[in-house]
């Protein structure tokens, strides 16, 4: 099957399309919106997307099968708004979990910052009490010792 290029010269013969799809392809083929870009790097200039794919293997499968493709063609139509509705509820699980865990993440770090200050103020503690243990005893130790060397 060949689709014409030109609108005004397009033939609208069932010879033109294939078998159950004649006026509808016929018009899909001379409509200038369905033509593929002009500089594709896969299509050749000047065919259409229809023209090619009806060209292709799947194509002429699907030609010689009009109940076939209208059950794809539906297929796609009804599956594409659950499947958008599926991608969007990813979309925003994800950014809910990245949100999510940044505040969870936040958390954390506040409470084990919280507890990194509650050991450094107990270490702070214990140092100074060691400290002033270790003071007395120098004191104490000192003094014995000038108390009983000046006493000789």
């Amino acid at each position: 099957m060949r689709c014409h290029h030109d609108p005004a010269t397009a033939q609208r013969s069932p010879a033109v399309t294939p078998s159950g799809f004649s006026p509808w392809m016929a018009r899909m083929c001379s409509d200038p919106r369905v033509r593929s870009p002009q500089h594709h790097p896969r299509r050749s200039p000047g065919r259409s997307s229809v023209e090619e794919l009806l060209s292709s293997a799947a194509g002429r499968y699907l030609s010689e099968r009009p109940l076939l493709a209208l059950t794809a063609l539906l297929f796609g139509a009804m599956a594409a708004g659950p499947t958008g509705l599926f991608l969007a509820f990813v979309f925003v699980t994800s950014v809910a979990t990245a949100v999510g865990f940044v505040f969870v993440e936040a958390f954390l770090i506040a409470a084990g910052g919280a507890v990194l200050l509650c050991a450094l103020v107990g270490v702070a503690l214990l140092a100074t009490t060691f400290s002033a243990a270790l003071c007395v005893c120098h004191v104490t130790v000192t003094n014995v010792v000038t108390f009983y060397s000046g006493r000789r």
